[in-house]
């Protein structure tokens, strides 16, 4: 049971860390695109002739390079944070790896002991005799209230299904 729990829990981090990788390569590629896309506005851009201007000339094109260089560093930084968050998935995954490997070695069997099988028997009694009660009520209340007793008959499923469960995981 801890074997599949601890499954579990390396394939939920394992999607983890492959989600955060295709958001690493997402902001790796439009960080490219940005970088790009500036380097092509700054060729654009005549500086000898700015130079020369008494006016401001192609401010649009300033206003978005500016505004790309902000994106740009906006996007190194989601991509430290991402790089940091894959450490410390990856590392996570490495602890459960060695966890799982030496879980046969860990785990030997275990009996439950008398005191504890006695208190499973002495709830497994309460609760067999509570469902007992309610379907005999359930039997006398069928003609007189059908909506009361299907209440009841939904209560005792999810009772037995509570106790079907407690079993399965004690075992």
């Amino acid at each position: 049971m801890i074997k599949k729990y601890l499954e579990k829990l390396y394939q939920e981090l394992y999607e983890k860390k492959l989600n955060l990788d295709q958001e690493n390569q997402r902001l790796n590629i439009e960080l490219k695109n940005i970088i790009k896309f500036t380097d092509t506005l700054n060729k654009s851009l005549d500086i000898d002739f700015e130079l020369f201007s008494p006016r401001k000339v192609d401010e649009d094109k300033h206003m978005e390079i500016d505004s790309l260089l902000d994106k740009q560093n906006i996007i190194h930084e989601k991509i430290r944070k991402l790089q940091i968050n894959i450490k410390d998935v990856d590392d996570r995954i490495e602890e459960l790896e060695e966890v799982i490997k030496n879980i046969p070695e860990n785990q030997s069997s275990t009996d439950i002991p008398l005191k504890q099988d006695e208190n499973i028997k002495k709830q497994l009694i309460t609760n067999f005799t509570d469902i007992y009660d309610k379907i005999k009520m359930c039997d006398g209340l069928a003609e007189v209230d059908p909506k009361r007793c299907k209440l009841e008959l939904q209560m005792i499923e999810n009772k037995v299904k509570y106790i079907i469960q407690k079993l399965d995981d004690s075992l």
